[in-house]
């Protein structure tokens, strides 16, 4: 009896409004639907990505407590970045690294540019990597996490995202690190190496 009544309503109505009409409104029903599937699946990578932002807040955190030490002169601040900077000869070695982390972190790399920049005064030489990543933005983001720790004479230079719809998941991303190296001719390679 129930079941009669509501069928009769809608077929009371669907008369009333038209079929134009009553596209149109199931048309804007499902509008809203996908909308809020949307915005369903927007909060679970909001709710990801400030679980992410949390834990790095507590790495950051622990990793800069104070800590009672005597500050280094120049020349030990010189000496302990001499230390962090990779020997050129392994340039090929950390591309090979970058390609194995983005393995690692399901992105995927195409070619890209590559510069060498030799810093005679600083006696230093740098190494530009730029490319093109394509990944979600937790993957890209993961990938480049991974690539500063496990590579402590790099930076991050650049990171842009671009994505052609907002309910595009696969983001395009451009990526360049500097990677840092002795020079062949630096007083403290020399020492090291002869």
């Amino acid at each position: 009896m129930i079941f009669s009544r509501i069928t009769l309503a809608i077929q009371f109505y669907a008369r009333k409004l038209g079929r134009f009409n009553l596209l149109t409104f199931l048309l804007l029903m499902l509008v809203l639907l996908a909308i809020s599937m949307f915005d369903r699946i927007n909060l679970h990578q909001q709710q990801a990505m400030m679980a992410s932002l949390k834990r790095l807040d507590k790495e950051i955190a622990t990793a800069s407590a104070p800590q009672t030490q005597i500050k280094p002169s120049t020349g030990q601040y010189l000496q302990q970045l001499q230390a962090l900077l990779g020997d050129r000869k392994y340039a090929e070695q950390e591309l090979k690294k970058i390609l194995d982390i983005a393995q690692k972190s399901e992105v995927q790399i195409r070619a890209g540019d590559y510069k060498q920049i030799d810093n005679i005064q600083g006696q230093f030489s740098t190494y530009s990597l730029k490319f093109p990543v394509r990944g979600s933005y937790m993957q890209i983001r993961h990938f480049v996490e991974r690539c500063l720790l496990q590579m402590p004479n790099a930076s991050l230079d650049e990171l842009t995202f671009k994505r052609d719809a907002v309910s595009q998941v696969v983001l395009e991303a451009k990526v360049q690190f500097t990677v840092y190296f002795q020079l062949a001719s630096a007083p403290v390679a020399r020492e090291k190496f002869e």
